[in-house]
């Protein structure tokens, strides 16, 4: 996977710098600057909490990463909901093809669960042990993207899960086919 953003970037903010001294290789697989050695949880000895803070704060840093993959690489549009919300009100967004408003040909949106499963990714997990080819879904958004520029045919209704999204914001588009 051709991935041009950096991840060293991103951590520079995070108090976990010095010990996230990671990025991805030009595989697509999260390795060590300076050794090309893969993710070693236990950095610290005897020391699991402070451990688990780490993991989670590379964990954050590697959501934000994904996120810029999806808007710049998929060309995915992160769209905050609901987008009428004050300050104090809660707020989430999901992902949407470029021109889903305005396209007549099909649409994909890219919901995020609740939880540890953020938008684009099978789990951080994943996307730390094996890669971005295999703990994202960019492969298959970035294949889905370009099926949907041929797919003629019939429409695909989205599950009842997404029933308070699409009223809210994608309604108003005019796609004949919605993938989701």
């Amino acid at each position: 996977m051709e991935h041009k953003l950096s991840l060293r970037k991103l951590l520079e903010d995070s108090e976990y710098q010095e010990q996230l001294n990671y990025d991805f290789n030009i595989k697509g697989e999260l390795r060590h600057v300076d050794t090309n050695e893969s993710f070693v949880f236990n950095y610290y000895k005897n020391a699991h909490e402070r451990n688990h803070k780490r993991y989670q704060a590379l964990g954050h840093v590697l959501s934000q990463y994904v996120y810029e993959l999806l808007e710049g690489e998929c060309l995915l549009q992160k769209v905050y909901i609901p987008t009428d919300a004050t300050g104090d009100e809660p707020r989430s967004f999901f992902f949407m093809s470029e021109n889903a408003l305005t396209s007549t040909s099909s649409l994909t949106v890219l919901l995020q669960d609740r939880g540890v499963f953020h938008a684009g990714q099978w789990g951080q997990k994943t996307v730390i042990n094996e890669g971005l080819d295999h703990g994202t879904q960019i492969p298959f958004i970035k294949m889905g993207l370009a099926l949907r520029a041929s797919a003629e045919g019939g429409s695909q209704l989205p599950g009842p899960e997404v029933s308070g999204v699409i009223p809210a914001a994608v309604a108003p588009q005019r796609a004949r086919r919605l993938g989701r």
